[in-house]
């Protein structure tokens, strides 16, 4: 075992309590890597608890991790040691107790934002250069000889798939196909994956991205598309943000003819979010969302600010505190 993976191991065995965060608004990748750890961790004999802010996506369910969900820690409740998972700081995980980070380990692909945020930390594991944090789970359990189960392997290639748009982004590269190659052959079931995320489509959303698409915007001056969407045009079509949001993004990331694609969305939360793509070699959308506090990758960002999204007269409006 290499010694990255050996210190991050011994933080699991020293520790009696763990809880697992994942990022807000929660995709297949944070999904299955909190699945899988939550198995490996209980396997060690260690007391495991997962907390996310927003509820798992019923497209997600064949990965059974809503049941094990919290979305609010007790603050009695004293843990031993937080992983982070598909996110490198605590404050991305909108978490409500303060989280002391020389008890945090994490494990993301994610570019981090603040340089010295890590080092403070017990251990972490970042390669901002992997297909998906999935990837990176992996690497991990195999390092330290788990035997992943089929479901594990199949929970882990979905998050593969879905990070990468079924290996078709910039960031497939030959181990994230090596990876996927492994996960099926420990018996990761693709027609699963198939059905549940990838040929899940209702009429009405098919019907709901049309009318998103009729006001696509382009900005000379910047060189993107962009779209916008709030929970009016939602509950018009009897949708929620997560089964729509994947067709949107994918649809921006492969305009050919401008730098980005941006993805603009109020979820009733007192936040207006912004979803950044693109496919261009020497364009980088993570530096827009750090600019505004966000993070991500080259190809992926995003970032939010309080606010709400208005449509006045066929115009949207942000408005800032309600004004």
């Amino acid at each position: 075992m290499n010694d990255l993976f050996e210190k991050i191991n011994n933080s699991f065995l020293d520790s009696n309590t763990v809880l697992i965060l994942i990022h807000p608004n929660p995709d297949a990748d944070c999904i299955a890597s909190a699945f899988c750890m939550y198995n490996y961790l209980l396997k060690l004999g260690k007391k495991v608890d997962i907390f996310s802010y927003d509820k798992i996506p019923k497209e997600f369910n064949f990965i059974p991790l809503d049941n094990l969900i919290i979305h609010e820690i007790k603050k009695e409740i004293n843990y031993d040691l937080f992983l982070l998972l598909d996110l490198n700081t605590v404050e991305r995980s909108k978490i409500n107790i303060d989280v002391p980070l020389n008890k945090t380990v994490i494990i993301d692909h994610h570019k981090i934002i603040n340089e010295n945020y890590p080092f403070f930390c017990k251990a972490f594991y970042i390669e901002k250069d992997s297909s998906s944090n999935c990837e990176l789970i992996y690497r991990f359990l195999n390092e330290v000889n788990y035997n992943i189960s089929p479901l594990e392997a199949t929970a882990m290639l979905s998050g593969i798939v879905l990070d990468t748009e079924n290996f078709t982004t910039p960031s497939t590269n030959q181990n994230s196909l090596k990876v996927a190659s492994k996960l099926i052959s420990k018996g990761a079931n693709e027609k699963i994956i198939a059905k549940n995320l990838l040929k899940n489509k209702k009429i009405a959303s098919l019907n709901f991205i049309g009318e998103i698409f009729e006001e696509l915007n382009y900005c000379e001056e910047l060189k993107c598309v962009w779209c916008a969407l709030n929970q009016d045009i939602l509950n018009k079509y009897k949708l929620s943000y997560h089964e729509v949001e994947g067709g949107i993004k994918n649809f921006l990331n492969k305009i050919s003819d401008c730098n980005f694609g941006v993805l603009i969305s109020d979820r009733d939360d007192g936040n207006i979010y912004f979803s950044l793509r693109t496919t261009k070699e020497n364009f980088d959308v993570a530096k827009i969302a750090n600019f505004f506090g966000g993070g991500g990758h080259k190809n992926a960002s995003g970032f939010f600010i309080p606010g709400k999204l208005i449509k006045i007269n066929n115009n949207w409006k942000i408005s800032i505190n309600n004004n």
